[in-house]
């Protein structure tokens, strides 16, 4: 009996040490993005995004290293109009990037992006 006891013991000491000595993962302060996050408060009223002349969606944004953009030009609805017609409605987002013509490319063909 005093064996088994023994036993039941070691095995708790084995186990509460295994919980113990874990990692902790779930913090979430620990977490380096290096990405952009595009967000909307709704799908109706979408801004226009322009990614070097290029016509983009929020998937493109986010597929972009934070690095890799060189400048950010918002434009609301009159002076959006006014540069890119009707379809600029909701304004615009204008950035410009440090991305070759090739990466730039290969991420408009990843989100089947076309000029439109």
């Amino acid at each position: 009996m005093k064996s088994v006891k023994l036993f039941s013991l070691a095995i708790t000491m084995f186990f509460s040490i295994i919980t113990f000595g874990q990692e902790k993962r779930d913090s979430i302060l620990n977490v380096k993005r290096d990405n952009v996050r595009f967000c909307t408060p709704n799908n109706k009223n979408l801004a226009l995004i322009v990614i070097d002349g290029h016509f983009a969606n929020a998937k493109l944004v986010e597929m972009i290293n934070p690095n890799d953009i060189k400048s950010v030009e918002v434009l609301k609805r009159d002076k959006a109009k006014a540069k890119y017609g009707e379809k600029a409605e909701n304004g615009i987002i204008i950035i410009t990037s440090k991305l070759s013509r090739r990466k730039l490319k290969k991420l408009l063909k990843q989100t089947e992006i076309k000029n439109i």
